[in-house]
């Protein structure tokens, strides 16, 4: 398991250079993300399935996980603060979703708004 206590054991040698020591610092914190981002989708996809026997996850991405689970409940299993470092944040509850691949997909809301996100298209072109 990676710890935070690995990152800060990384020390620089004299024959690191400062782009080896932020090469390595770059992968740490994005495996690290990685293995938080699966944590909390095998949490998601768990209670989900041992509270209504069918899996409730929908998408992850690399810095995201959609469910159809409430803000309420995921509260019970996963750290969630709009503003706090390291926490997760709610950025909005739908009722329906159409995931097409990654990093494009369009939700309905609970507001019957709709949101488009399609990567490397601008906003303005939807």
């Amino acid at each position: 398991m990676l710890t935070t206590k690995a990152l800060c054991a990384m020390k620089q040698t004299k024959k690191d250079s400062k782009l080896a020591v932020i090469f390595r610092r770059g992968c740490f914190i994005t495996a690290y993300a990685r293995e938080e981002t699966t944590k909390v989708c095998q949490s998601i996809i768990d209670y989900s399935i041992k509270k209504y026997g069918k899996n409730l996850w929908c998408y992850t991405d690399t810095d995201s996980a959609h469910s159809c689970l409430s803000k309420e409940e995921l509260q019970e299993f996963i750290h969630i603060d709009p503003v706090e470092l390291g926490a997760w944040k709610v950025e909005g509850e739908f009722k329906q979703a159409k995931f097409i691949k990654q990093k494009t997909y369009i939700l309905k809301m609970k507001d019957d708004s709709i949101k488009i996100v399609c990567a490397g298209m601008p906003k303005d072109c939807f």
